[in-house]
């Protein structure tokens, strides 16, 4: 029988347990942190799916930059001699109806078409972003409008659109395929911007 005169009535109800000495777990070593960037880098690396896409974007910069480094041909340079030809030696892609070389053409054409790319992706970016930051901002009825409008213009395809409304215009330079595709553009980024 154990003595309780000296005891609390807690130390009496409670059994005589020793509790068992913590040992505090040692943190792992921080090294330098990381940033986000870096942390994407390294997952993208991982990707085939990103590597290849890469390389396939960097082989069209250089072809639109330096496109005398695919091809020696003139792609304004037709021959009715060389018209119609399948895809031989001297053609890689064959000829058109004029004779003109559909390889050297493709070749030429990279720039205009990252020229497109380019000019689009930032003018589109800009009425996107600058539109679902003032609709997320400011909420009610903005919000509710640049919604509707958004989702009407969600039911326009935009190749379809670009091919109608560069045929009504009857002009297709430059420009205004730009504007085109920026006006049927914007609508994707504009409501990942505002999510």
């Amino acid at each position: 029988m154990t003595d309780t005169t000296n005891k609390t009535p807690t130390e009496i109800l409670a059994p005589d347990v020793t509790t068992p000495e913590v040992v505090p777990a040692q943190a792992p070593k921080q090294g330098k942190p990381t940033s986000l960037w870096t942390d994407a880098w390294k997952e993208l690396r991982r990707k085939p799916s990103f590597i290849i896409s890469a390389v396939i974007i960097i082989i069209m910069v250089v072809m639109a930059i330096f496109p005398q480094l695919f091809t020696s041909v003139d792609p304004r340079d037709c021959s009715l001699i060389d018209a119609l030809q399948t895809p031989n030696a001297e053609h890689r892609f064959g000829t058109d109806l004029q004779g003109c070389d559909y390889y050297a053409r493709t070749v030429y054409g990279a720039r205009t078409s990252v020229s497109i790319g380019l000019v689009v992706t930032f003018f589109a970016t800009l009425i996107a972003v600058t539109l679902a930051s003032l609709s997320g901002y400011r909420g009610g009825w903005f919000d509710s409008v640049m919604s509707r409008i958004t989702d009407i213009w969600f039911a326009i395809p935009l190749i379809l659109a670009g091919i109608v409304f560069l045929n009504a215009l009857g002009s297709k330079g430059f420009w205004t395929v730009c504007a085109v595709l920026i006006v049927f553009g914007w609508p994707t980024m504009l409501r990942l911007m505002r999510s």
